[in-house]
């Protein structure tokens, strides 16, 4: 009967496999040893493992920070290689300086170029945007933005970084807003304010008045540009009003030095003796509210406003001191060390593969045609080994008990050639696989009683 030769086929091959077993014995070499002696290689492959996917991980830092530089270098495209490398080495300074991460930088770099920070200077603003950024407990982009919008407007022959930076951190004390709040939203009432003359102090007091009365950010800047738009737009019904009380227009009362308080004082006390209330001179809801908000009960704020700022200087420098000092920020400039240290490995991988991956890439269509081959090869193994899977899924039960029977012998053995035999025979198989085939692979190291076994049907 079928099942009575395959169980004698079984046991064949299982006394076959234990004669060599007790051969691998012959040393005396213990199974405990053995064991150590694979732990030991396993732990040696982990750490092996370990440094691989560091390489890879450090090139992969290397290619993006290259690509945001590049990024960079494209809003300059005069800059010698020299000065590329200098700029690079520089953003690498910064970030171990700063804490920030090298992507960060390298994109608030191309914000700050863009937005016509001159090479030269860019990292110098750059220093002074990550103290607004660190002080105001913001980001360094969102830092960038606020300060370009600003400097970029009044341009910095009249308004410095530093100057600005601190201007805002003061609207940030005074207020109730936040650098980022701020930076998103200036853009609503700065260019209205050059146009019309009024200094960056006149509106950073304004804003701080504002919100400190509840009034959102965003909302507090519009509203300011309506008041100051309506004042200095010539034939607005606030203007005659202002002309006729100033005997001057708003922009030639500001440009002889008065400022935004001191116009609209001389509104509200016109409109006290005409019975009216101050809003009452704007035709629009949004600057009557600017206006009531910086007068009557808010001119107490708006005068404390306007003092903070003259007394700003360090502002943002204090900010940046304090929260300097905090461990959450000396962790993150640890972890920008570590960054940057896994860039310049990265880096000094990807020249040493260079010239392979040249290689490589002239190299592939015979690698394709090699690939191709390979995959006939294995459609003709696999087409060999189902009739022999077919037939262990048909004796699944007398496979078990021969592996229980090999277990059994196991557990009492020494093994100390085994593993080189067992290797021997594996690479025995590859061979034959290569030129021989499957069945033949399998006869060599299961002998013909063990694929008679898998072959039953």
């Amino acid at each position: 009967m079928a099942g009575g030769s395959t169980f004698t086929a079984i046991f064949d091959a299982q006394d076959n496999m234990s004669s060599a077993l007790s051969g691998m014995a012959s040393s005396g070499e213990s199974l405990n040893s053995t064991l150590s002696k694979i732990a030991g290689t396993a732990a040696k492959v982990f750490a092996a493992k370990k440094i691989v996917d560091f390489g890879k991980e450090a090139m992969s830092v290397s290619r993006e920070f290259e690509s945001g530089m590049a990024e960079v270098f494209t809003l300059l495209p005069d800059m010698s290689k020299s000065a590329m490398d200098n700029m690079s080495s520089d953003v690498k300074k910064f970030v171990k300086e700063t804490g920030n991460t090298l992507n960060d930088t390298t994109s608030a770099l191309y914000q700050a170029i863009s937005a016509g920070v001159s090479k030269d200077d860019a990292m110098s603003f750059m220093e002074t945007a990550n103290k607004a950024a660190v002080g105001g407990v913001s980001n360094l982009e969102t830092a960038v933005d606020g300060l370009t919008s600003v400097t970029n407007a009044y341009g910095l022959e009249n308004l410095s970084v530093a100057r600005a930076s601190d201007l805002m951190f003061q609207t940030v004390k005074l207020g109730k807003t936040t650098f980022g709040e701020l930076s998103s939203s200036l853009y609503n009432v700065i260019p209205t304010a050059v146009g019309a003359g009024v200094s960056f102090d006149d509106v950073s007091a304004a804003l701080a008045a504002m919100t400190a009365q509840g009034m959102p950010t965003a909302s507090a800047t519009v509203k300011l540009r309506q008041a100051i738009m309506e004042l200095s737009n010539s034939g607005t019904e606030v203007d005659k009003t202002f002309k006729s009380v100033a005997g001057k227009s708003f922009k030639q009362f500001i440009s002889e030095g008065g400022n935004l308080q001191g116009a609209l004082q001389l509104l509200e006390q016109h409109a006290k003796k005409s019975g009216l209330g101050i809003a009452d001179m704007f035709s629009s809801v949004q600057a009557g509210s600017a206006a009531l908000a910086l007068t009557g009960q808010g001119t107490e704020k708006f005068t404390q406003a306007i003092e903070g700022m003259a007394n700003a200087a360090g502002s943002t420098d204090a900010a940046y001191e304090t929260m300097e000092n905090t461990s959450e920020h000396k962790i993150k400039k640890l972890k920008a060390a570590w960054e940057v240290m896994k860039a310049d490995v990265g880096a000094g991988l990807s020249d040493a593969f260079a010239p392979a991956m040249e290689t490589l890439s002239t190299k592939m269509p015979e690698i394709t045609a090699s690939m191709e081959s390979f995959g006939d090869m294995m459609a003709k193994g696999v087409s060999d080994v189902i009739p022999l899977l077919t037939g262990l899924l048909n004796h699944l039960d007398v496979v078990k008990g021969g592996i229980i029977a090999l277990g059994s012998a196991f557990a009492g053995l020494k093994i100390v050639n085994g593993v080189a035999q067992i290797t021997s025979s594996f690479n025995t198989l590859a061979a034959l696989f290569k030129t021989g085939g499957v069945l033949a692979g399998m006869t060599s190291v299961l002998g013909p009683a063990g694929v008679i076994t898998a072959g039953v049907g």
